[in-house]
């Protein structure tokens, strides 16, 4: 978790709401009901 903050760049003003993004693209992508 500290990993996450320690990559973002300094602009990045809301580490927490890119990580469920990311999160929930990560699961769109598994998951092929997720893409329609």
């Amino acid at each position: 978790m500290v990993s996450l903050y320690v990559i973002q760049p300094p602009w990045h003003r809301d580490p927490e709401k890119d990580w469920s993004e990311a999160k929930r693209a990560t699961d769109q992508t598994d998951k092929p009901e997720g893409r329609l």
